[in-house]
Formats: C-alpha cells, structure tokens, sequence
C-alpha cells in the first residue's frame, strides 16, 4: 500500500479521534468549571456569614415575642380596668384628660 492509500483509509478516522478528542477536552474543561463553581458556592465563609444572620434573626424573633407577651398583658390589664368600671358607664375607670 502506497502512503496515499494509507491516508484515504485512515485519514478520516484519524480526524474523528482528532475531533473525538477536541469534545472530551471542552466537557472536561465544562465539568472542572461546574465542580470549582459548587464548591465555591458554599464555602466556609458564606456557612458563617449565614449562621450568624439565622442566630441574629432567631434573636430579633425572641424580642419579638417578649414585646408581643408585653402587649397582650397591657390589653389584658386594659381589658380588666374597663370591665371593672360601673356598668353602663365604659371607661370610668380610666382617668380623664383632666387628671
């Protein structure tokens, strides 16, 4: 076989492998870039920025409940300062605007 045949056999299925190749080298080059990008998305820092702004939050939560506590038991003494007033009169426990 003469180095021309040879190239008419072998030529295009070397420039499949060629081509072949070219493929696997962009999906390996695809597949390292969406591995560094997930494991940059949760990094060390970015878990501790988040778990400090969750225990901030449950803190904020928690003064939230005590003021809510603290308002529920003024309507309740509020509530008990109007029903002890003389019936048919409301709100003749309550001081006037000239007391």
């Amino acid at each position: 076989m003469t180095p021309q045949e040879w190239a008419d056999i072998f030529g295009p299925f070397l420039g499949l492998l060629g081509f072949g190749g070219i493929i696997l080298a962009g999906m390996k080059i695809r597949y390292n870039y969406l591995a560094q990008t997930r494991l940059h998305r949760a990094d060390k820092d970015d878990v501790d920025r988040l778990a400090s702004e969750v225990e901030s939050l449950r803190s904020e939560v928690i003064v939230m409940r005590e003021g809510l506590v603290e308002l529920g038991e003024r309507v309740d003494f509020t509530e008990r300062m109007l029903a002890r007033g003389k019936p048919g009169k409301a709100g003749a426990a309550l001081p006037g605007p000239d007391a």
